[in-house]
This record gives C-alpha cells, sequence and structure tokens, in this order.
C-alpha cells in the first residue's frame, strides 16, 4: 500500500512540474528580457472559444527569407534612431558575429499568409471591455502601432503591451 502511494505522489509531482513548465519560459522571459519594439500590422478577429485577440504581423517575420517548415530560425534585430527594432538578418543557428546592441529573437519557420517565420508573439488577447476601443483605434491608427516584446538571452519572445499612436494597451 505504501509503495502505491508513493508512485502515486511521483506521478502527480511530474505532472505538476510539466504543467508549470509550461508558462515557466514565459515568465522568465518577462522578468529577464529586454525590451524590444516591433512594429506590426495588426488584424482583429474572434475566436469563439477564447474571446477576443489581435493577430499580430510583423515586419520582421515577412523579410526572414525561407527556411524548411517547422525549423527554427534565429533572426538579429537592430535598433533604428526611433528605438523601434528591425529585421538585419536571419540563420537557422544561433548568430556568432551579431553587434552590441542588436537583439536575437527565436522563431519557427512556416508557411502561411502572416509571414515566414512566427515568434510566439502573433496573438494577444484582450478583454471584451477594451474590445470597442481597441478596435477602433487600431483601424484609426494601423501604421503607427507597435508592441512591446520582451526578449530573452535564449532568444524567448513575450508580449508585454501594444502600443498605439503612443498610448498602451496591455492585459
Amino acid at each position: 500500500m505504501t509503495k502505491k502511494i508513493t508512485y502515486f505522489v511521483i506521478a502527480v509531482l511530474i505532472q505538476s512540474l510539466i504543467l508549470a513548465s509550461v508558462p515557466a519560459k514565459k515568465l522568465y522571459t518577462l522578468h529577464a528580457g529586454q525590451v524590444v519594439k516591433l512594429k506590426t500590422i495588426p488584424v482583429d478577429p474572434y475566436d469563439f472559444l477564447s474571446g477576443y485577440y489581435v493577430t499580430l504581423n510583423y515586419e520582421i517575420s515577412a523579410k526572414s527569407g525561407k527556411f524548411k517548415d517547422g525549423s527554427a530560425v534565429y533572426t538579429v534585430i537592430t535598433p533604428d534612431a526611433n528605438g523601434i527594432y528591425n529585421f538585419k538578418s536571419s540563420s537557422d543557428t544561433w548568430p556568432k558575429d551579431f553587434v552590441s546592441g542588436d537583439v536575437v529573437i527565436k522563431g519557427k519557420a512556416v508557411d502561411n499568409w502572416r509571414g515566414n517565420v512566427q515568434y510566439g508573439i502573433e496573438s494577444y488577447f484582450i478583454p471584451e471591455d477594451m474590445r470597442d476601443s481597441l478596435e477602433h483605434r487600431l483601424r484609426e491608427n494601423v501604421k503607427d502601432v507597435v508592441v512591446e516584446v520582451k526578449v530573452d538571452k535564449f532568444g524567448n519572445s513575450a508580449i508585454l503591451r501594444i502600443l498605439i499612436d503612443g498610448q498602451a494597451y496591455e492585459y
């Protein structure tokens, strides 16, 4: 009987660790990452199960080149005079020759309408009470939408907030 309880406790602990590891990477990135701003073009869909969210299409996604579908892509981004990070280069291996000030963001090669690379920051969920205001602002200021993202030293990324014409929206 004691062995059964021990095995049960071990199984529950292992499952708990697996579940905790899912958000742990994003939490680490949000805590330890460097803030970068990326220019984006938003789309505003509705998902029946998830609610309202903004789908984000980044300029760096389309410029990253063609890679084997599903493979890792490491994109070097560099800031311009306004603090917006832009595409510099991409590779299927971690770049060794990027300069100080540049940031490496890790993505996955895909073949879809949003671009060639996805970085895990393409969806941003918003509460329903903010939806109308945000949707209206997005339509009026589509060229002035910037997303603040944190990128950790491993290239993982997480969205902090959306900036529309300088006004922050965060959830």
